[in-house]
């Protein structure tokens, strides 16, 4: 009997631990978007993509605000890019390594430019 009821509880934790997990996700995402409400642009700088499987890869970027360089890792692929080019990053006013690549095409709207 008594492993009968390990088996139970151990389900039920389980349970509430996959529950808390979700509304943990839940907080953040809201957290973040709220963030994202009084945000600004900037251009960023990618200095190195890595591509950890042929399904996951990211690019890290660094960019400045108020004189102080902010790293930002986004889970993307940025295989057009190469190190040092340039994109748009969202960052939340209140709190800047809150970010996001907002435009990863930066780059290729002005590759027309560079040739002349």
């Amino acid at each position: 009997m008594n492993k009968l009821m390990l088996k139970k509880n151990w389900v039920y934790f389980l349970i509430l631990f996959t529950i808390g997990g979700i509304c943990y996700g839940i907080y953040y995402d809201n957290r973040r978007n709220n963030l994202f409400k009084k945000s600004s642009i900037v251009k960023g700088i990618l200095f190195e993509e890595t591509h950890e499987s042929v399904r996951t890869a990211h690019g890290q970027f660094y960019f400045f605000i108020n004189h102080k360089k902010v790293k930002l890792k986004e889970y993307s692929f940025f295989s057009h890019l190469k190190k040092g080019d340039t994109v748009l990053i969202e960052y939340a006013i209140e709190d800047p390594t809150v970010a996001r690549v907002k435009d990863k095409y930066f780059m290729r709207k002005y590759k027309h430019l560079k040739r002349k």
